[in-house]
């Protein structure tokens, strides 16, 4: 895949587990989605083994460092970047684990690596183009699946109770 590629949605073919307790995490959800979905993915398949939280803040702290980007930052540093890109970045160096960096709602620095750091990996995750409910439910029903959405000014005025029918909404 293109590292160009807007690429919004994605699946693993690891397991993930929640992150409980972050409140609002500012524009750092596309880190906690991703390792979210990994860590859900692994507790279905080692369902007999205990597994310790990933933590997103190792993405969000060193993203930047290793991966050529020029974001736009909010009031805590965070920045909207793409939960494909976590993905690679999973694939790539690893994302640290809970105890190793915890998560504080803000980008901070980026915590040094040598070869007896602990990481989680993954192999590899599949990309879900958009419109193709087929795959989407075909993945779903095997596992989780990491997603995101464009917040539209007609999304953030939704009335409660209503179902969004937005020009973009293709289902």
């Amino acid at each position: 895949m293109d590292d160009d590629e807007d690429d919004s949605t994605g699946t693993t073919s690891e397991t993930y587990i929640g992150l409980g307790g972050i409140g609002k995490a500012s524009d750092c959800c596309w880190c906690i989605t991703t390792c979210t979905c990994v860590e859900a993915m692994y507790k279905i398949a080692h369902m007999d083994q205990e597994f310790p939280l990933l933590l997103p803040q190792d993405i969000v702290n060193c993203y930047l460092i290793h991966f050529d980007i020029t974001p736009k930052f909010d009031k805590v540093r965070c920045y909207l970047w793409s939960i494909v890109k976590a993905f690679k970045y999973i694939i790539t160096r690893g994302v640290l684990y809970e105890k190793d960096c915890p998560f504080v709602k803000k980008r901070g620095e980026c915590i040094d690596r040598n070869e007896n750091t602990k990481t989680f990996k993954i192999k590899c995750f599949q990309k879900i183009k958009d419109g193709d409910e087929a795959t989407l439910l075909s993945c779903v029903s095997k596992h989780p699946v990491g997603a995101a959405i464009v917040i539209t000014k007609d999304f953030l005025n939704l009335k409660k109770g209503t179902i969004y029918m937005g020009s973009n909404c293709w289902l």
